[in-house]
């Protein structure tokens, strides 16, 4: 079956499962990243509209809870990005690896 968020589809073994986990914590991340900057860029147009000439830390919004968001996301989407790849090739590896030794067993008489 098709959902709408294939991440978090339970079907299938420990890596694909993992490999789902860490795709959809790669977009969470990125996502985190974008609203850090979407923030950002929000509070300088409003402080520019209102012609405050001294800087002002954004403290609102994902700024609440983390103070850099933009490079805390790129962090975990590119750390999860390189975790899905090093998963993917353990995956290609093991099933490569799998149909050899059943081939092998097949051709033995």
């Amino acid at each position: 079956t098709t959902t709408l968020l294939p991440f978090l589809d339970t079907t299938g073994g420990f890596l694909l499962n993992s490999i789902r986990l860490f795709v959809g914590t790669t977009w969470l991340g990125f996502l985190l990243a974008a609203l850090g900057d979407t923030t950002k860029t929000w509070v300088k147009q409003q402080q520019q509209q209102q012609q405050q000439q001294q800087p002002y830390l954004v403290t609102s919004g994902v700024y609440r809870y983390f103070r850099h968001p933009n490079y805390f996301g790129e962090f975990i989407g590119w750390t999860s990005n390189a975790i899905v790849a090093c998963l993917t090739i353990a995956m290609s590896f093991l099933s490569n690896k799998a149909v050899t030794t059943t081939a092998a067993a097949a051709a033995t008489p």
